[in-house]
């Protein structure tokens, strides 16, 4: 005996095989974890009450169908109590509108105010398994969250390892989410502390390695001065985007040797510790531009 289905807009079509014998006709939604049996009210939770009707022939499904992934399978109706080994199954029929989403067909579009997602879980399920069916090892079907999850902690894992970011992340410093009260995943997705300010690399390089990259974009870049007001840095700012790095057009003076000399001698553990009250504040946007 052999079983297939086939999909259409209003039902599904299930193909029988086997010499016109009887089978007994099970069916499986992907966001269940019950087998459904054909019976003369349709598809039921077997109980011990539960009679099923045999089928001998290609079977029509029009019942009760909801968007999704469904599933059969048959065993012949001389077997009262089927193993596993006596069961034909399908591959998971899709079914409903619209059809399988991802950038393999070519129909995912990100949704609005949202950054989107690298892969779906259609790309996997159809496209990266070829249509094998996509189950954990206790029979039951993953579900488009679960599958979401892995392609997530999937991305997190390359990030680590390539020490890039890949799906757009909103950066704010602790600063400018203190000044103006923002919320994490509403405003902003990553929280990072200030900068801090060193006068020797900075007159020297003119330039500050931003923790994550590629660089899509910044909104603030501000030296902050507890004692004195602050100072917006952007208009000078020239980011590197593919490798973090944003460089300063205007840098500070090179100290002279008797404002060093003075800085030295004022400052308990030196003249490098003589600025340790500034900071930069940096807010940016990093990720791939086609992560979505």
């Amino acid at each position: 005996m052999a079983i297939s289905a086939e999909s259409t807009q209003t039902r599904i079509l299930v193909s029988l095989s086997g010499e016109g014998s009887p089978f007994i006709l099970e069916r499986l939604y992907y966001k269940s974890e019950t087998w459904l049996v054909w019976t003369e009210s349709g598809f039921v939770i077997p109980e011990e009450s539960t009679e099923p009707l045999a089928v001998t022939g290609d079977f029509v499904d029009s019942f009760d169908l909801h968007d999704g992934l469904y599933q059969y399978r048959i065993h012949s109706a001389a077997i009262e109590n089927p193993e596993f080994s006596d069961y034909q199954f399908t591959c998971w029929t899709k079914f409903g509108v619209p059809d399988a989403i991802g950038y393999s067909f070519k129909n995912y579009k990100v949704p609005e105010g949202e950054w989107g997602t690298i892969v779906t879980p259609d790309d996997c399920r159809y496209t990266f398994l070829w249509g094998t069916d996509f189950k954990a090892t206790n029979g039951s079907m993953f579900t488009d969250e679960q599958i979401q999850w892995f392609i997530d902690a999937a991305t997190k894992e390359m990030e680590r390892q390539l020490y890039i970011t890949i799906v757009k992340h909103r950066i704010k410093s602790e600063l400018t989410i203190e000044s103006q009260n923002l919320k994490k995943g509403v405003d902003y997705d990553d929280e990072e502390t200030p900068y801090d300010f060193t006068y020797r690399k900075i007159q020297r390089y003119g330039m500050i390695q931003t923790k994550q990259r590629p660089i899509l974009n910044v909104s603030r870049c501000t030296l902050i001065n507890k004692q004195e007001p602050d100072v917006n840095l952007l208009p000078s700012v020239v980011p590197d985007k593919k490798n973090g790095v944003l460089k300063f057009l205007k840098r500070p003076y090179k100290p002279s040797d008797t404002w060093m000399g003075i800085s030295e001698s004022i400052s308990r553990y030196g003249q490098e510790t003589f600025n340790n009250h500034l900071f930069y504040a940096v807010d940016y946007d990093a990720g791939f531009e086609t992560s979505d």
